[in-house]
């Protein structure tokens, strides 16, 4: 069976407190449907080897991604899955970077955009001015060239990595 429908939900971490944690097992501990997905992803390595400003991808010092990936194929379920997945990553906003992977923006986060290539984005706002004035290449989370600049925030969090409890 595949998904008729998916939304998508996710934002970077520097650390996983045990509060982060047991708000993931407390989300996680009754997924609605079988085709709902959630998973952590570490970070580090050779994402980190990188300068932020080398590429559009600003996040190389994030620990941690999570992401959550409802999927459903009865759309009366479409409000309660999507309010669901805002619920679970609004729980884990006070943990998170305020950071996010642009290809892991949800259909209705436009306004994250800035958020997906932080203190790179004024950057990427005048390159694309320069080279695509006219948007042609806007079929995906796209940096609109007449977008205002200075206007993302991406917050670090102050938090100790851990993984383990005690």
């Amino acid at each position: 069976m595949s998904p008729r429908s998916i939304y998508s939900k996710a934002q970077y971490f520097d650390g996983l407190p045990d509060a982060a944690i047991d708000t993931i097992v407390t989300h996680t501990e009754d997924l609605p449907g079988p085709m709902t997905v959630v998973y952590l992803e570490p970070m580090g390595g050779a994402i980190g080897r990188v300068e932020p400003s080398a590429t559009a991808f600003p996040h190389r010092d994030a620990a941690y991604s999570v992401h959550i990936l409802p999927g459903w194929s009865d759309p009366d379920r479409d409000g309660e899955l999507v309010d669901r997945a805002r619920e679970f990553h609004d729980a884990l906003d006070p943990y998170a970077t305020g950071g996010v992977y642009v290809n892991l923006l949800g259909r209705d986060e436009a306004d994250r955009i800035g958020a997906a290539y932080g203190r790179n984005y004024d950057r990427l706002v005048e390159i694309k001015r320069e080279w695509d004035p006219e948007n042609l290449f806007s079929s995906n989370r796209n940096i609109d060239p007449n977008a205002r600049s200075g206007r993302v925030t991406v917050r670090r969090t102050q938090i100790r990595p851990t993984l383990t409890r005690g």
